[in-house]
């Protein structure tokens, strides 16, 4: 059973409906033109009941596989004197916020309790390491991995069926500090999102045909984007170290087809809630 959602009832809907947009747009520059063509993650859900003698064959999405998806990569590269072009000019002072850009980094683990308003998981935490600059005064940039086991709800068919689930990904947010100094907490709103990936593996897996191949499957995935806002609060800061309390709020959308090539109909656009704890040591 689903939990009542606090947002209001237009603005659900409404974000719901831009995340679509954008995942459309993003279907032109990926085609993915056969998605009915595929069976679905309830059928495989259904299928997986069986022992695999007595499975119909399901079909994936042709071209569909492991591996096929887009990739996304960030690459951070520090530009310092020593790329100045021999015999040119020398470099200009830099700005104070270019400065701290440098100097303000702060790396340290984070403990998120997450909760969906989904009656297909259950909490559950994940675990991960936070890296954070700040590249103009009371702005912070915040870079997150974060992975460990989802929980899907106790006694429904989806724990029953797909087993060991796991989560992770990667998140960057920004961070407006209010109220600085070592002795004092501060307010932070932030507004942030996450790219991720939910996994499992089929009971007794199941038998897939791709491209006129038939395998035995025994595990899938979906991938997944949560755009989130909240607010935090630093409870106490040392020269060091600090010490962080975070709480966020917002949605979550999932890819149309898993990573096998299945249509999902499973994981469809749900809030959710995020504490977290953080430790963060200036460096």
């Amino acid at each position: 059973m689903r939990r009542p959602s606090s947002n209001p009832p237009i603005v659900r809907p409404a974000v719901c409906a831009l995340v679509s947009c954008l995942m459309a747009l993003s279907a032109l520059v990926i085609p993915n033109s056969g998605v009915r063509a595929a069976d679905s993650l309830t059928d495989a859900a259904r299928q997986t009941a069986k022992p695999l003698d007595q499975q119909k064959v399901l079909r994936a999405e042709p071209g569909s596989g492991p591996g096929n998806g887009p990739a996304v990569v960030i690459s951070i590269v520090p530009v310092g004197p020593s790329d100045c072009v021999p015999g040119g000019d020398p470099p200009m002072a830099p700005a104070p916020w270019e400065k701290s850009l440098f100097r303000n980094w702060r790396v340290g683990p984070i403990v998120v309790g997450s909760s969906l308003a989904s009656g297909d998981f259950s909490p559950f935490a994940l675990y991960g390491v936070q890296i954070g600059i700040e590249p103009a005064e009371n702005i912070r940039l915040e870079l997150s991995g974060l992975g460990g086991r989802a929980s899907f709800a106790a006694g429904s068919d989806l724990e029953a069926l797909l087993r060991n689930p796991r989560e992770y990904g990667v998140g960057l947010a920004v961070r407006y500090v209010i109220g600085h100094g070592r002795t004092v907490p501060s307010i932070e709103p932030l507004a942030g999102f996450r790219i991720g990936r939910l996994s499992w593996r089929y009971v007794n897996g199941i038998l897939l045909e791709r491209d006129g191949r038939v395998e035995v499957v025994d595990q899938d995935g979906v991938a997944c984007y949560a755009a989130f806002g909240g607010v935090g609060l630093t409870l106490m800061r040392t020269r060091h170290v600090e010490l962080g309390w975070t709480l966020a709020t917002g949605l979550r959308t999932y890819e149309s087809l898993s990573d096998q090539g299945l249509r999902n109909d499973l994981f469809g656009c749900t809030p959710f809630t995020e504490m977290r704890v953080e430790t963060r040591f200036a460096l």
